[in-house]
């Protein structure tokens, strides 16, 4: 039970880390960050321009959806 405890471990611990590197390869932006504060700043700052260009995108989506439902009436 141990042994197969210790197995599943590793596998678990391989594929965390395989994720992560397929997700550093996704963003080189964020590889190219370390762990220091000013570093997760600029993470931050990515992440807020991020989302208010998605707020942006939902807004204009809700905007021509509205129009087409009042187009119908």
């Amino acid at each position: 039970f141990i042994f197969m405890n210790l197995i599943i471990g590793v596998i678990i611990n391989n594929m965390e880390e395989l994720k992560e590197k397929e997700r550093l390869k996704l963003d080189p932006e964020l590889a190219k960050l370390g762990k220091n504060e000013e570093n997760i700043r600029l993470l931050l700052k990515k992440i807020k321009k991020d989302m208010s260009l998605l707020e942006t995108h939902v807004s204009f989506l809700d905007d021509l959806e509205r129009s087409k439902f009042e187009d119908k009436k």
